[in-house]
């Protein structure tokens, strides 16, 4: 799995289309980011891989065991190189803002996982929006979406 990673990233090829994109890159690319910004805060708590975990699970159709594996290879990556730009420009190069933004909103239920949004963590959500070239007003669209449907 880590591999992949390192080749989704790597690769050089321009914009597809969602159809002929592999469901793993979107998966793999939103579990490192939400990784990221779990961890930001210094923290990487059981509950906000619990978090992620039944995101992948909810939003991927992942089984508890897939999820479970995704996020340790990511972990694995994270610990050995924790640099967003490279996770936002395979994004950029692959995705629609659409379906960008859809990531940023998985991001923010990441941040909330614990109940807070920690400074760090909504300062690296901020930086995410515009490295991945979104309007503040859908990333705080969307944080306001997930707000709503949370139980703080």
């Amino acid at each position: 799995m880590i591999g992949w990673l390192k080749s989704f990233l790597a690769a050089e090829s321009g914009p597809t289309s969602h159809a002929a994109v592999h469901a793993g890159d979107r998966v793999m690319a939103a579990a490192a980011l939400m990784v990221e910004v779990a961890a930001r805060d210094g923290e990487f708590s059981a509950g906000e891989r619990r978090m992620i975990e039944g995101l992948l699970q909810a939003q991927f159709r992942l089984d508890e065991a897939a999820a479970k594996n995704m996020v340790d290879a990511v972990v694995s990556l994270h610990d050995n190189a924790s640099d967003v730009f490279r996770f936002t420009s395979a994004l950029n190069k692959r995705f629609s803002p659409e379906e960008r933004l859809q990531i940023v909103e998985l991001l923010w239920e990441v941040v909330y996982a614990d109940g807070e949004a920690h400074h760090y963590e909504t300062s690296l959500m901020r930086r995410l929006a515009g490295l991945l070239y979104l309007e503040d007003a859908d990333v705080g669209a969307a944080r306001k979406r997930v707000l709503a449907r949370s139980t703080l």
